[in-house]
């Protein structure tokens, strides 16, 4: 798309490059479909027309990435509630019958670990590809052009 792009603007065929950015909708293709659109009002409608559409495209693109922290935050959380949960079932099988029947400790202390696992097998990589995204739109978005 983006060799298509080069060379229908490098030919002054803005109306080819507008049906281009159409038929493929993705961040680059949006933000210059705005400034197509604003190519007859002369150059400073064109940057806030490019600004606008980057920005726009930006705070959708870092909204989506958010779900990635929420899920990171809020995992642990579940798997904290099956420990507790867990922790109770195993003070009250402890409570009940001692240190006699160990079977029943040990289910629940292997049920608390579970819940935990799971919590931070979820976490761990939600908070990873949040983090990889974040950075790589921050890079995308500042770098500079050469």
């Amino acid at each position: 798309m983006v060799a298509l792009l080069r060379d229908a603007i490098s030919s002054g065929n803005y109306q080819q490059a507008y049906e281009i950015c159409i038929a493929n909708p993705c961040f680059l293709s949006k933000i210059m479909q705005a400034s197509f659109e604003n190519i007859g009002m002369g150059k400073h409608a064109v940057e806030e027309a490019l600004t606008e559409a980057f920005a726009k495209q930006a705070v959708r693109l870092k909204s989506k990435n958010n779900y990635l922290s929420v899920i990171g935050v809020i995992s642990p959380m579940i798997g904290l509630t099956g420990t507790v949960l867990g922790m109770m079932t195993a003070f009250s099988a402890l409570g009940s019958s001692g240190v006699s029947q160990m079977g029943k400790l040990s289910s629940a202390i292997s049920a608390v670990l579970i819940a935990t696992a799971a919590g931070l097998i979820v976490a761990i990589p939600a908070f990873a590809f949040f983090y990889f995204f974040k950075n790589a739109m921050t890079t995308a978005f500042c770098r500079h052009p050469r």
